[in-house]
């Protein structure tokens, strides 16, 4: 919808303007403010939202009924809603109306998607729209053009049915490929042609030098005893073991003056990794009061619902290695040794989530993962060459899957497409053929116009008998 343009119309049709060709239903008493909508109810609330369905009430002083159908018209948000029972009008920018006789209600609904209307944003709209002009095909025909439409419609629903179930499987194959490449399916091949790597304790052994540890493998109790669930020269880590939660911040190699990347949480895709990195601070502005975080390290949003949502990161590029924070961020530091993108996949597994959530405390609405669960996760850690390879097989299959993805997208904007193509066609007399049959829509009008007229003479004479009368029975009363 945009500004006005000349409509080409075919030659037993009519143009007529929206307000010539439609009844509007007064809302004064009948809307329910949206404060008071329920999550269930005996009748349907119906607002100028993108839901079909507002909400519910049992307000049965605001229902609307009639045995012909209602048009709703957003104000603000020009989201049009084809209404054939019962309901409730939302308070904001609803206007309710019904079409004319002479305009079947299910063809008005459909050509009101395709008039021509100037756009105001977020202002009110429906002066402008009953302004506008709308096509009016003979009686008959408008019953063929309906039909047909639905009948197109139908085909592109299932379509875009499909669609839409292969969308929502999309997450579900993504977690696939992560579950099996953390329990080294997905390497079963490579390790038969590799039998030689370094076994994964080395990993350990030498983190724990690293970081001062004295426990070697042998100590570590039965820690490895589960070992033989995972493949050969694979061991499970603690995470203290191979990095660090949360380190200290360290400053002393920058300026108060100096500039710093911040990451505030909504930088933070979900489950992609995307980070925002366009915002950026001076050091003094940030050194108190956020999270700090090198090249390298890895953020974990702990706090509902940014966690169950997979807000997790593996940042790089930051200004001056460095960057700052929400304090929502538990963060990451693995061992320079590791291939730190395998651990990221690893904590936007479902599963892993899941646990995390189990685990959360605080109060409804502030609850966080707490150190302590990440500090006693057990990784599954593979040799390092393994680890490369695993990250490698995980974004090849990433690629095909974004792909299939990109193609669902481009297929749904495609139907789109053709749904509105449908109804431009309607719009312009070319869906279906004229009938020369067909009463043309101008005698209609007219006929329409004469019976009115017609019904008001009447109205008017009878009118006229009934005030003779009364004024005879007055006369034979004062004689």
């Amino acid at each position: 919808m945009s500004d006005n343009i000349q409509i080409k119309i075919p030659l037993n049709w009519e143009l007529i303007s929206i307000k010539e060709s439609i009844n509007k239903y007064p809302l004064t008493g009948k809307k329910l403010n949206q404060k008071e909508y329920e999550k269930e109810g005996l009748f349907p609330v119906i607002d100028q939202g993108q839901s079909y369905i507002g909400g519910y009430s049992n307000r049965n002083d605001l229902i609307i009924s009639s045995e012909n159908p209602f048009i709703i018209f957003g104000d603000h948000t020009l989201k049009i809603k084809f209404i054939n029972f019962d309901f409730i009008a939302g308070a904001d920018g609803v206007k309710v109306f019904q079409a004319k006789k002479f305009f079947y209600p299910k063809l008005f609904y459909y050509f009101s998607q395709a008039v021509k209307f100037p756009h105001k944003g977020y202002a009110r709209h429906f002066q402008f729209f009953e302004k506008a002009e709308i096509p009016l095909p003979p009686l008959a025909e408008q019953h063929r053009i309906v039909e047909k439409i639905e009948e197109e419609f139908t085909r592109l629903d299932a379509g875009v049915a499909a669609l839409k179930r292969a969308k929502a499987l999309i997450p579900k194959y993504r977690q696939s490929v992560l579950k099996a490449a953390m329990c080294g399916d997905l390497t079963k091949e490579w390790r038969a042609l590799h039998p030689d790597v370094e076994s994964a304790e080395v990993l350990v052994e030498k983190k724990s030098k690293t970081y001062g540890s004295n426990q070697n493998l042998s100590e570590r109790s039965n820690k490895f005893d589960i070992n033989n669930k995972l493949p050969n020269k694979w061991v499970l880590a603690n995470s203290k073991e191979i990095g660090i939660i949360n380190p200290k911040k360290n400053l002393s190699n920058i300026k108060d003056s100096d500039i710093v990347s911040f990451i505030p949480m909504k930088c933070v895709s979900e489950l992609s990794g995307e980070i925002d990195l366009s915002e950026q601070k001076r050091l003094q502005e940030v050194k108190k009061g956020y999270t700090q975080f090198i090249n390298g390290d890895i953020l974990f949003a702990k706090i509902t619902p940014c966690m169950e949502n997979g807000k997790v990161a593996l940042v790089n590029d930051l200004i001056n290695s460095i960057g700052f924070g929400s304090t929502e961020f538990h963060i990451f530091r693995f061992n320079s040794r590791l291939n730190r993108k395998f651990f990221f996949y690893y904590l936007i597994q479902e599963g892993f989530r899941r646990d995390a959530k189990r685990k959360m405390t605080g109060s409804a609405g502030q609850l966080r993962v707490p150190k302590s669960f990440l500090e006693n996760i057990m990784f599954p850690l593979p040799p390092l060459e393994e680890q490369h390879e695993i990250v490698s097989e995980i974004e090849r299959r990433f690629s095909i899957i974004d792909e299939m993805e990109r193609v669902v997208e481009e297929s749904l904007l495609k139907a789109e497409r053709l749904r509105q193509s449908v109804l431009k066609k309607a719009f312009e007399g070319r869906l279906v053929e004229q009938s020369p049959d067909d009463e043309p829509a101008g005698v209609l009008l007219e006929r329409i116009k004469a019976e009115k007229e017609l019904r008001a003479a009447e109205g008017k004479a009878n009118g006229k008998k009934k005030s003779a009368g009364k004024k005879k029975i007055k006369k034979k009363e004062s004689e």
